[in-house]
């Protein structure tokens, strides 16, 4: 069962735990366990679940957040940053939570408690940071233009596709030799890590959303982010797909990665994949891709977050 909360979607308690683990399923499950994950986690486990309660109170969360001092710290730093900062400097939790409102809020609470539990410095945080956030940015602006409701989940999905990627640099052997493919858009990523490990960060990390507790359709979208299609994806989740490949494809393309887009004849079967997810055609698709590049190449430099103001303009200035 799920409830909707100010636009965010949660599970309203988490999934039983599965029968008849496949071989790769109890690797993940071995994984998840080893690397202590979870208890260091634990804050977003119990927001879901508050979250998906029609009784949720703004006090209790406030609460529950300022009972964890490491994380209020984390929190704080966060919240001024240059995506969530606003121009007064926030120093209290229900500060927190008055300017950045109640989905900001939850996004800065998720985003600082990982950033605790994966880690901030080295070379794969690094590069999982630079990765998801400007990914879930890049989703939340598409479902401005393609899928207007969908702006909270499209970040979340953008945040935790690759959440495993710096875990299983710690805890498996050799992975972080292939850091650099797991957090490229690569089709052959996944099945390399298969015949590697037995399981792929894509599994781990759709493992670890439903143990958080997020929405079905969110958790089901992640295996998929390597492929180019969402005909393999649940239905349900292909509009949610569908932002975080295109989010991929313009960041891709304004950073100089590839040459450009819907030229291949994978970008095309996307491109008609996607105007049936989201219900509209390839025309407006094409025009709002175009628009959403144009204003990131004025307001965003590669793999650098924007300014809130930025932000906020880049809102504003958008034409659809």
């Amino acid at each position: 069962m799920t409830v909707v909360v100010p636009g965010l979607i949660f599970m309203s308690q988490q999934a039983a735990p599965q029968q008849g683990l496949t071989e790769a399923e109890k690797k993940v499950e071995e994984l998840i366990e080893r690397s202590g994950i979870l208890a260091r986690t634990r804050v977003i486990t119990s927001l879901n679940e508050r979250f998906g309660q029609v009784d949720c109170a703004q006090e209790e969360l406030i609460r529950q957040v300022e009972a964890d001092k490491e994380l209020v710290a984390k929190l704080m730093v966060v919240a001024n940053s240059a995506w969530f900062g606003s121009r007064t400097k926030i120093t209290k939790v229900d500060e927190a939570f008055g300017r950045l409102g109640l989905t900001e809020f939850y996004n800065a609470v998720v985003v600082s408690v990982l950033r605790l539990a994966l880690g901030e410095t080295g070379p794969v945080c690094g590069a999982y940071w630079g990765h998801v956030e400007v990914i879930g940015h890049m989703g939340e602006i598409a479902a401005q233009h393609l899928a207007p409701g969908l702006e909270p989940q499209a970040f979340l999905l953008g945040l935790l596709h690759d959440v495993a990627v710096p875990m299983m640099s710690r805890h498996v052997t050799d992975y972080a030799y292939l850091v650099d493919d797991a957090l490229s858009s690569n089709p052959a990523s996944p099945d390399t890590e298969i015949e590697c490990y037995g399981f792929n960060h894509a599994q781990v990390s759709m493992a670890l959303a439903r143990k958080w507790g997020f929405a079905p359709e969110l958790c089901t979208a992640i295996p998929y982010h390597h492929q180019a299609t969402l005909a393999n994806a649940p239905a349900a989740s292909r509009p949610l797909l569908g932002l975080l490949l295109l989010g991929e494809k313009i960041h891709a393309f304004s950073a100089g990665e590839v040459p450009a887009i819907f030229v291949s004849q994978d970008d095309l079967r996307l491109l008609g994949e996607a105007a049936a997810a989201f219900g509209t055609d390839e025309t407006t698709i094409k025009a709002a891709v175009a628009e959403i590049e144009r204003l990131q190449r004025a307001h965003f430099a590669p793999k650098v977050l924007l300014p809130n103001e930025c932000r906020l303009n880049f809102f504003k200035n958008r034409k659809f």
